[in-house]
């Protein structure tokens, strides 16, 4: 009959770890759960699919506050930010489909390390 759990990744308990972790500095702070989530998960699996983990992961949260902060916000402050989103966006996620995973690996351990430096000293 074969194995019925074939679908269970081999390292499950340190990717619930690192999820319920995620989750907690997520709800404690409201952001900073895909720094944590990514690089782990680029460790065990590969950097896209890393990404696509987190964003699934965050979908119910970022509808709950889209829609709550849809009602407080002003839309002629934050439109210049969503125009330069769905610019962006698009050729983020070329940048990634197209680059080889070391390389990815490579420059968000350097972005990383940059705005850490950048945080410690003030700026």
């Amino acid at each position: 009959m074969g194995n019925l759990f074939y679908f269970i990744p081999e390292n499950y308990i340190l990717l619930i770890l690192v999820i319920m972790f995620a989750g907690f500095i997520r709800g404690f702070l409201g952001f900073a759960s895909g720094l944590i989530t990514i690089p782990i998960l680029s460790l065990l699996y590969s950097p896209i699919f890393a990404l696509v983990f987190n964003i699934v992961l965050e979908i119910p949260a970022t509808i709950y506050l889209t829609y709550v902060g849809a009602k407080t916000c002003k839309f002629k402050e934050i439109s210049p930010m969503f125009f330069c989103m769905m610019v962006a966006i698009p050729i983020g996620t070329i940048f990634l489909i197209s680059i080889n995973e070391q390389l990815i690996r490579i420059i968000m351990s350097i972005l990383v390390i940059f705005f850490v430096i950048l945080i410690t000293s003030g700026h």
